[in-house]
């Protein structure tokens, strides 16, 4: 987790203020256009993999299993999924776009970006596997920094939004070659083996779970493309990208957590299994809150300090999608209990429900309220899977009581305290202060959290006597 946290932190910012900077470069016109062409890319990015990572996890980490053969397998589809998602996206991006210059970026960066996405995946999927979490923070640590040097070189020479989206997309692959070269070290492949059949045993549901999972963050961005001008999808992006980056701090715990609970599952130890997965949506809930606090007090200094005073009507978007952090935080593993435990089919159920109410919410609130109706369906969207996730999960009392109901209340405490005794205060000392209190709180009123502060003391005194 730490290793991940780091990693995460380095490129988060690194991609921020990559992106800080393109969006005063551009403008919010061409910026709109760049967000759409990288929501593509996740989305096609998704189809070079259609969820034969979670089958890798779950048969990899059965005891006895061939992992050899099975990561050869993976690597024998994935490269099948990425030739054919690639031939797919050029016709889509030729007969469906009518902007000769928004089909050229399309290509320029969806291309690249694919097919790097492709190759740091598969490492990662082994690395995850084998929980050597410092492998994956290599990784992405490369891609952030070549793609931090290629924007801002591009920047620094005047390239326009084409240019600088190709060379955006090529840090991608950068990062992938390097990913396949520690994959290369780590194991052995032997290409002669057969397809494992068990690689397609459930694939189905989490083809649909994984696609909607990666489709729920972008159909905003889709949406209301045919609703809004792009200088609205520009405003948009730039609030929702704020809140999507800060998500990656507590979606940390989820890629540590992920293959713990493949194998309490596996093993038949149910019970660990559920004590795991409450322990994962207490951790991330709190992270999730904590990284919400200051877009919710401070969004106008945020988005000013950041972007500049001509995108302030963003900042009142970015105040409603701060909520998007913390729905988030607690949908995620929700989902991941339900995953690990052999109830996919829920997850994709509540997923599908999920992408098609969103649909709606945008399309009717965007066009009834623009830019800023889209912020409150994508919350709307968050709202619908926690209701689902909450209602198909049989150990739903367990999570409320153990992880969420305090975790609600504490945040609530911290929002009104802050709202009604300090909120003139700066954004520094403001977020300090609440960021503190709430986890002070939670240190307080929690029992295993305090034994883990405890044991951390005698272990720093044990080190200290030796």
């Amino acid at each position: 987790m730490l290793h991940l946290f780091f990693s995460t932190a380095f490129t988060r910012v690194a991609n921020a203020v990559t992106i800080i900077m393109l969006a005063g470069h551009i403008g919010a016109e061409e910026y709109g256009m760049f967000s759409l062409c990288v929501a593509y890319a996740l989305i096609a990015g998704y189809f070079t993999d259609m969820g034969v990572k979670n089958i890798v996890m779950r048969e990899a980490s059965i005891e006895g299993a061939n992992v050899s053969s099975i990561m050869s397998s993976y690597i024998k589809i994935r490269i099948y999924l990425l030739l054919l998602t690639l031939v797919v996206s050029g016709l889509i991006f030729i007969f469906f776009y009518d902007s000769i210059k928004l089909t050229k970026v399309l290509f320029l960066l969806v291309f690249p970006t694919v097919t790097g996405l492709t190759m740091q995946s598969i490492a990662i999927t082994f690395f995850q596997l084998k929980e050597e979490m410092k492998f994956i923070s290599n990784i992405r640590v490369i891609s952030a920094i070549t793609c931090t040097i290629g924007v801002l070189f591009g920047m620094w020479q005047g390239w326009g939004v084409d240019l600088i989206s190709f060379f955006y997309g090529l840090s991608y692959i950068v990062a992938g070659v390097f990913g396949l070269y520690l994959l290369g070290r780590n194991i052995k492949f032997d290409f002669k083996y057969k397809l494992e059949k068990r690689m397609f045993k459930g694939l189905l549901s989490f083809i649909i779970s994984g696609l909607l999972i990666m489709v729920i963050p972008q159909i905003g961005i889709l949406t209301i493309e045919k609703v809004l001008t792009l200088k609205e999808v520009g405003f948009y992006s730039v609030a929702y990208r704020i809140p999507t980056a800060l998500y990656q701090i507590p979606g940390v715990v989820a890629g540590a957590f992920y293959p713990v609970l493949f194998k309490h599952y596996n093993s038949n130890n149910y019970i660990a299994h559920r004590e795991t997965n409450v322990k994962q949506v207490k951790i991330m809930s709190i992270l999730g809150m904590l990284a919400s606090l200051p877009l919710l007090f401070y969004p106008d200094w945020i988005i000013k300090t950041l972007f500049g005073a001509q995108w302030l009507p963003a900042s009142l978007l970015l105040q409603v999608l701060s909520l998007v952090v913390v729905l988030q935080s607690i949908n995620f593993p929700l989902g991941d209990g339900l995953t690990t435990k052999g109830q996919q089919k829920f997850r994709t159920i509540v997923l599908s429900i999920a992408v098609v109410s969103g649909i709606l919410y945008y399309y009717m609130l965007s066009l009834e309220f623009n830019s800023l109706g889209a912020a409150c369906a994508a919350v709307l969207v968050e709202i619908t899977m926690f209701i689902g996730f909450i209602a198909v999960n049989k150990d739903r009392r367990w999570i409320i009581k153990q992880a969420l109901l305090i975790n609600f209340l504490l945040y609530l405490l911290v929002i009104i305290l802050g709202g009604m005794v300090w909120h003139n205060l700066n954004f520094y000392l403001g977020t300090t202060l609440n960021c503190l209190l709430l986890i002070g709180l939670f240190i307080l009123v929690d029992k295993e959290v305090r034994g883990y502060v405890v044991q951390f003391k005698m272990s720093k005194q044990l080190d200290r006597s030796k």
